[in-house]
This record gives C-alpha cells, sequence and structure tokens, in this order.
C-alpha cells in the first residue's frame, strides 16, 4: 500500500501533467484549420537529388531548400535547382552531405556540410566555400 507521500506526489504529478501538457487531453480529430491543406511527397522521381533529407528551409522569397545526402536542392514549386561539389570547382559546395541551412538578415544563405561551412549569394549566385574542416 502507498504511503500519504506517494500519493500526494502521484496527484501533484497527475496536475502538473494535465497543467503542462494539455495538448494530450485534446481530441485531434476536433481541430480543424481554417484553410484547406494540400500535401504533395517530392522525392527523386520529380528531381530531388536524393531521398533522404537532412533538412528543410524556407528563405524570404518563399524557396524551399533540402539538404539531402547528395547535395543541396532548391525547389520553386515546379522544379529543382541542384547544387553538388565539383572537384575542379573551388566555388562549388564543398561537400554534398548538407547538414543544415540558414538565411542571414543581409539574406546570404550559410550552407553546413560535412566538410565545411559555404555562403551562397542569391543575387550574385556565387557560391563560396568559408570554413572548411581540419
Amino acid at each position: 500500500m502507498k504511503s500519504e507521500s506517494e500519493k500526494i506526489k502521484l496527484i501533484y504529478l497527475l496536475v502538473l501533467s494535465i497543467t503542462i501538457y494539455p495538448h494530450f487531453f485534446t481530441k485531434a480529430e476536433n481541430i480543424q484549420p481554417d484553410f484547406p491543406l494540400h500535401f504533395q511527397q517530392i522525392s527523386s522521381e520529380q528531381g530531388l537529388s536524393q531521398n533522404t533529407i537532412n533538412c528543410i528551409f524556407q528563405d524570404s522569397q518563399g524557396f524551399l531548400w533540402f539538404g539531402t545526402q547528395d547535395g543541396l536542392n532548391k525547389y520553386d514549386g515546379y522544379g529543382f535547382e541542384i547544387f553538388k561539389k565539383q572537384s575542379t570547382d573551388t566555388n562549388s559546395i564543398s561537400h554534398n552531405w548538407i547538414w543544415d541551412i540558414y538565411e542571414d538578415k543581409t539574406g546570404f544563405f550559410w550552407i553546413a556540410t560535412w566538410w565545411g561551412l559555404n555562403r551562397y549569394d542569391p543575387g550574385s549566385r556565387h557560391l563560396g566555400r568559408r570554413i572548411e574542416s581540419i
């Protein structure tokens, strides 16, 4: 049989969980968005460089960027522009394995790859390596 202090702890945990996690106690079928949602599956069949996606980013212009294990993919809603490492071009992305994408307040994109950090200027379309792994 539980002691009085154990019962109080259980009641405290129950009240705390109801307070902190109220969404666990709502019925998901009752939640309706104010607008219709449409989803489209995108894969290598539609032009994605590879189906394993490490990161997804939407830029300030509305383009979707997908970082995969085989390149950086820019999606405009119709097709892909793919950025890959070119062994003879030092202005290409440093590695095809993309970990993360970030857009700074000046509009530059920072792309973290397996072998370093790259900066992409969408205005000039110049991609340069900034920090390479040691």
